[in-house]
């Protein structure tokens, strides 16, 4: 079993923790302790947000690996796969025109 070390309220696999200590976070000027503690309210306050949205993403695939399965024999039916995605919720009818300023960005990116 790989041994772990608490990090603010996380098992983090100790492997881990002295990468991000020794490796990653030197020279950055980000305290190992920040590092933790803002990693610590990120994974608790949205790690179930996450989960639901992985489950979501999991039954879409399923869905459509079902329809694929079922449809597999016959030449491919575009717009019924179109149909299916649509009702499913994976397609969604285009939004309104927008348009996106930027600011405070190098000339490059913007």
């Amino acid at each position: 079993m790989m041994d772990r070390i608490e990090k603010h309220g996380l098992h983090v696999a100790t492997v881990l923790a002295d990468f991000i200590e020794m490796q990653a976070l030197p020279g950055t000027g980000v305290d190992a302790d920040v590092f933790w503690a803002g990693f610590s309210t990120l994974i608790h306050d949205k790690g179930s947000r996450n989960r639901e949205l992985l489950s979501k993403r999991q039954a879409l695939q399923d869905d459509i690996d079902a329809w694929h399965i079922a449809n597999r024999k016959g030449p491919f039916d575009r717009d019924g796969y179109e149909a299916h995605l649509s009702k499913i919720g994976y397609l969604v009818p285009e939004g309104d025109h927008f348009e996106i300023e930027t600011s405070n960005v190098d000339p490059e990116i913007s």
